[in-house]
């Protein structure tokens, strides 16, 4: 590895432009918080001035919505108790008068004149929040559906091999369904092949012991429309005489319109908020599956890598709101250029990177490079200049031998690396 370092002039810089908020505070004999240094990431991400946020923590409890001083003291607490980091979190309104929410990682970092210092990254935990409170109530609104509409009830005779069910409120004229031989037939076509499998474990496992167990699953077994539905099933096991299970008795609920919209809720927390585009841990997740099941149906793939070139002219110069809206343009020009299963992320900063299934060459990964290298060269004009924003890529190509994410990373990193070095602009096709 080369020897690398960095000038504590160099370090500080960093420090200043990461866009998480950064402080040391020193804890006077009365518990007054005393700024010591915060960095500029605090004063962008809490939208005040220098002037406005230096004379706000003097006494910084006037930041703090009322209702969560307490859990902030609490936190001051447990951070002088010198116990390593401690995490919590509160309520803030900020120069602009949007209220929101911080989370505070913070430990005891030694003494200053006597007095300890508190050192702490800040961040804003804001959307995190907002959506923990829709699942919170998507919950509470499915715990009051369960509660309130007609239920289907299963009885699963497992010495007589017959599944009786009987319906609540169903598109059938009957109250009553009966199949036999339901477990010998296994027959479960009516359910999402997704959740075959998990069905039948789940079958298979409370006939063997005592279960009490919750799953949802997709059918299309209790609506007239052929499409699939959301249902939970509530199963418990019931023992014999023999002490052996007999029977395995539920209920089933159509919890469709509730479980679309948590699963939407949770597909926007993988999502970066400012492209739309997959964030960096759900990319490598959904890559390193799509790897997996590439060398298993040996296909042909592709991971593109993008890196804008000039990105940091454009915030140096025009400033970090022109970034963002550059930012923006490319998620948008990568979500219109790529679709079906193919998967689009935002690594950090400038980087993104796509990941092409099922290609039949790799041509089709290199035309689509060359179209983005177009699609991406954007002119950003201002009144005090312009800069011409262009983008460099890095291609790899998966075929069945591939099953590692990072050997298939590094190889897409390398060819990235290729173009930056022959004068950005352009793509590289990754060699051996």
């Amino acid at each position: 590895m080369a020897d690398i370092s960095i000038s504590e002039s160099n370090l500080a810089q960093i420090v200043e432009s990461i866009i998480t908020g950064v402080a040391i505070f020193a804890v006077a004999d009365d518990r007054k918080l005393i700024p010591v240094y915060m960095n500029e990431g605090l004063y962008r991400m809490l939208s005040y001035s220098h002037k406005e946020l230096d004379k706000m923590v003097t006494d910084i409890r006037r930041v703090v919505i009322p209702d969560d001083l307490p859990a902030f003291e609490s936190g001051l607490d447990d951070v002088l108790s010198d116990n390593g980091a401690v995490d919590y979190e509160f309520r803030t309104v900020t120069g602009d008068g949007n209220l929101r929410w911080l989370h505070v990682r913070a430990n005891l970092y030694g003494k200053l004149d006597g007095y300890p210092l508190v050192a702490g990254v800040i961040l804003d935990c804001t959307e995190r929040k907002r959506i923990e409170e829709e699942l919170a109530l998507q919950n509470e609104r499915l715990n009051i559906l369960s509660e309130s509409v007609k239920e289907h009830f299963v009885d699963l005779n497992l010495r007589s091999d017959v599944l009786n069910i009987k319906l609540g409120s169903s598109v059938y004229s009957k109250d009553e369904i009966i199949i036999k031989n339901f477990v010998e037939k296994n027959d479960l076509n009516v359910i999402h092949p997704d959740d075959r499998e998990i069905l039948k474990s789940i079958i298979e496992a409370a006939s063997k012991k005592n279960i009490n167990d919750s799953f949802d699953f997709r059918s299309t077994y209790f609506e007239d429309d052929n499409d699939y539905h959301w249902y939970r099933a509530t199963i418990s096991s019931v023992r014999g005489v023999d002490g052996y299970v007999s029977r395995i008795v539920g209920r089933i609920v159509n919890i469709d319109e509730t479980k679309k919209r948590e699963l939407e809720l949770q597909r926007r927390a993988d999502k970066d908020a400012l492209t739309g585009l997959y964030n960096k841990g759900t990319t490598q997740t959904l890559v390193a599956e799509a790897i997996a099941e590439n060398a298993k149906n040996k296909t042909l793939a592709a991971m593109i890598m993008i890196d804008l070139d000039h990105f940091k002219d454009v915030n140096d110069t025009f400033g970090h709101a022109a970034g963002d809206k550059l930012l923006e343009d490319v998620g948008k020009v990568l979500n219109d250029s790529f679709k079906g299963r193919d998967i689009v992320g935002r690594m950090g900063g400038d980087e993104f990177m796509v990941f092409m299934t099922d290609i039949k060459s790799e041509d089709d990964a290199t035309i689509i490079s060359g179209r983005l290298n177009k699609m991406l060269t954007k002119q950003i004009v201002k009144s005090d200049g312009s800069i011409t924003v262009t983008a460099s890529i890095g291609i790899a190509i998966c075929d069945a031998s591939i099953t590692d994410y990072d050997k298939l990373f590094a190889r897409a990193d390398s060819a990235l690396y290729k173009t930056k070095e022959s004068g950005r602009n352009g793509k590289t096709l990754y060699k051996e």
